[in-house]
């Protein structure tokens, strides 16, 4: 998972990110349902995603996505709205 999160900075700091942060998340749920004190249903389930801050020139942008590739971690990093404010749009 470093090397996920190491890729996402790498990426916003070169296209011009003067700080960047990135934080992962992994939830894991579990629920019951009783109805007169019988169980009526069980289930479980697991979610996951990433998401990248950045600060440029005193603008602050922020992405994040729910695929976990290396890919995806480029992708968000410069959707984080970098190159407009590195050209200043």
């Amino acid at each position: 998972m470093r090397d996920f999160t190491d890729r996402a900075l790498d990426t916003a700091v070169s296209l011009g990110a003067g700080y960047a942060d990135t934080r992962v998340v992994r939830r894991l749920s579990e629920s019951i349902s009783i109805k007169s004190g019988r169980v009526e249903g069980v289930a479980s389930g697991e979610t996951e995603g990433f998401g990248v801050r950045v600060l440029v020139d005193g603008a602050w942008g922020f992405s994040s996505s729910h695929v976990l590739t290396a890919a995806e971690a480029d992708r968000v990093a410069a959707l984080v709205g970098l190159d407009e404010v590195v050209a200043g749009a």
